[in-house]
């Protein structure tokens, strides 16, 4: 009898872990199939306008032809400065950038969680029905959601770092990036990029974003492990002139003079005795208004 139920024990274990995880959501993706096809399969043009010339020709009825969905696909993201070994990358190209005249789109670069996958993220993120949706209701604008691999595998967690286990953060701010505005019709603003992530994913955001404020505008962390006030590095996202600005004005500001209280309202006399004449808490002294104010 323990020869059954000992594997059915661990087979429903493991479907319950699964479960929360959704790492395996059909059998393909228990021997490592995808459905989606390979960047490599279609032609992706060049940025040839930008997102306000898009809304322009909207308006006028002019827009290139494109198709009514976007696509999800794989890609090998060269690895060119960090070495880093990462598994395939995941893309979805909204309608607008797979016309032949697309616009200079934002790019969310977003991490999954460990254990977890790129394409884990695409499909338990329900991302590609997400962005469809939005771009539906914005001719076909959408940012461009790029899934890059920052563990190299399942049970490795590289911490998003230079390591001697590998370079996950230059793979990811130098490789990753640099790529992207090579071959596909992003934006180069820092506005118009955004980094986010769950668990493990949305930790390595508060650490890269805020060491990295030239490349990414804004930040999507989502139940990471790593508070954002934490972050060591915060400041470095804080320009020059701002912390100057807030530091002369802390150092103008004068101080409110010392508050001393009335004879009559002090519980204990100057000599150590007990003041019976003290009423404060019946009727405090009328306090005058402070010469000093406080900074607009």
């Amino acid at each position: 009898l323990a020869v059954v139920l000992v594997p059915l024990v661990l087979l429903s274990t493991a479907l319950g872990v699964d479960s929360i995880y959704g790492e395996y959501q059909t059998i393909g993706t228990l021997v490592g199939y995808t459905p989606y096809a390979s960047l490599g399969s279609i032609e992706v043009h060049k940025a040839a306008m930008s997102v306000s010339d898009w809304h322009s020709k909207a308006r006028k009825g002019s827009l290139p032809s494109m198709p009514s969905q976007g696509k999800v696909l794989t890609v090998d993201i060269p690895n060119a400065k960090s070495n880093f070994t990462a598994r395939k990358a995941m893309i979805y190209l909204p309608p607008a950038a797979l016309s032949d005249r697309p616009p200079a789109l934002p790019v969310m670069e977003l991490l999954a969680g460990q254990p977890g996958s790129p394409s884990r993220l695409i499909d338990a993120g329900n991302i590609a029905a997400t962005m469809n949706a939005y771009a539906a209701k914005h001719d076909g604008l959408a940012p461009i959601v790029l899934v890059p691999d920052q563990n190299g595998e399942a049970t490795h967690n590289s911490l998003c770092a230079d390591t001697t286990q590998g370079n996950a953060e230059t793979y990811l701010t130098t490789d990753v990036v640099n790529w992207a505005k090579k071959m596909l019709p992003v934006a180069k603003s820092a506005r118009m990029w955004a980094m986010g992530g769950f668990s493990q994913g949305g930790t390595c955001t508060t650490q890269l974003v805020p060491r990295h404020p030239d490349i990414y505008g804004a930040m999507l962390p989502a139940n990471s492990s790593r508070p954002m006030a934490a972050s060591p590095r915060w400041s470095r996202s804080i320009s020059p002139a701002t912390a100057r600005r807030t530091t002369n004005r802390c150092r103008s500001t004068p101080s409110p003079p010392p508050v001393r209280p009335s004879r009559r309202c002090s519980p204990v006399l100057a000599n150590g005795t007990r003041n019976r004449l003290a009423t404060c808490a019946r009727s405090p002294t009328p306090r005058a208004k402070p010469a000093w104010r406080s900074p607009s």
